[in-house]
């Protein structure tokens, strides 16, 4: 037995050896844990690593970040709109980052409104309680096509960084029209036939000018002109948006970050990411997390954390939907995209005309901000 207790020794600590050679092997083996695919059934995958780091640092901020110095504050960020292009879809999605809060009321409206007359301290009240590592954004579409707004907000929030969601303009006009008129214009052809007169009443301040006339800022004059007039008209007039693009552009430079709204129904996973880019914030929500609804066909986050990782309920106009295996989906409102769902069209002859009256302003758009869209 004296001879025998060595060689159990050297066994077992050959066979410990082994044994942890093996784990280190498979440690560095990429290991792929499955998602949900909601619309399709298919599988996605993803590094398990990555995921793991992602939930480190999730519970890292919540445990370090979010537990004192809190109080209002100016917002960080502003979304200047264009309105129905995304900008909703844009800050609900964003909200749910650790490090993003925003006010109940995410369109305050307060550089373009009353309200600006009552001070910064009036505004800030209007902010939600943060704490120091957030950043505080609210959403107010109404102030891209403000002079006034830009002015104040250069004066007011120097250092502000802004987000501009832009969006096919056909598309947005109708959307604008079919939001303002849903009630009024329940089915689909008199929607589509009302928007039709409209824009033939819109193209008629045209008449005396031209629409292929070589002067762009003539155009965008007389489209004033008519929004003026007839501020109903607004909805085709605020669709031209290279002026506005500009005067941005020049007093805010890096500090503003354009997408294209219309992936915000494509690929909204991609836009989150720009957006956290954008802020510096860690890349904690990614394409991969949004999964198709099979029955409005647009996009749900699915929710990959709980409540021990995101203690904030953040429910604000959202439709959370629970699955079979108990993961959550954080859906848009059941309002959003009416229009552009496929149920509500406008008609082709309408789409043609208002497609020839943009695509200058559109290729001008493109010069100054120095991308193309497929409008």
């Amino acid at each position: 037995m004296g001879y025998l207790t060595p060689t159990i020794t050297k066994g077992a600590a050959c066979f410990c050896l082994i044994f942890l050679f093996l784990l280190w092997y498979l440690g560095h083996i990429p290991v792929t844990v499955k998602k949900v695919n909601f619309s399709n059934n298919q599988i996605r995958y993803s590094n398990l690593s990555a995921e793991n780091e992602r939930r480190r640092q999730w519970i890292s901020i919540v445990n370090q970040s979010l537990h004192a110095g809190r109080a209002r504050r100016l917002p960080d960020v502003i979304g200047i709109g264009v309105k129905k292009c995304g900008t909703g879809a844009s800050i609900r999605f964003l909200a749910q980052h650790p490090l993003i809060e925003i006010p109940t009321v995410v369109e305050t409206m307060f550089f373009t409104s009353n309200r600006y007359k009552k001070g910064l301290n009036y505004y800030k009240a209007m902010m939600p309680n943060a704490y120091q590592d957030q950043l505080i954004t609210e959403k107010s579409p109404v102030y891209f096509t403000s002079p006034e707004a830009r002015r104040r907000i250069k004066i007011s929030l120097p250092k502000a960084k802004l987000i501009l969601s832009l969006c096919d303009p056909t598309d947005r006009a109708f959307s604008d029209f079919g939001h303002t008129h849903a009630r009024l214009l329940s089915t689909r052809k008199r929607m589509a036939d009302v928007f039709h007169e409209k824009t033939v009443q819109f193209m008629s301040y045209f008449d005396d000018v031209g629409i292929g006339n070589d002067s762009l800022h003539i155009i965008v004059d007389v489209a004033k002109k008519a929004c003026k007039d007839k501020p109903e008209y607004c909805l085709f007039s605020n669709g031209i948006y290279h002026p506005h693009v500009l005067e941005w552009q020049v007093n805010f430079n890096s500090q503003l970050l354009i997408l294209n709204g219309d992936e915000w129904i494509t690929n909204p996973g991609k836009l989150l990411e720009s957006e956290q880019k954008f802020l510096h914030l860690p890349e904690l929500i990614t394409r991969d997390d949004f999964v198709k609804h099979p029955k409005s066909g647009f996009y749900c986050l699915n929710k990959w954390w709980d409540d021990v990782y995101h203690k904030k309920a953040k429910k604000r106009g959202e439709v959370e939907v629970t699955l079979e295996d108990g993961s959550k989906l954080f859906c848009l409102n059941v309002n959003k995209g009416r229009t552009r769902n496929g149920v509500r069209t406008m008609h082709d002859k309408t789409r043609s005309i208002l497609r020839r009256f943009y695509a200058r302003h559109n290729l001008r758009l493109y010069d100054i901000i120095n991308r193309t869209f497929n409008w």
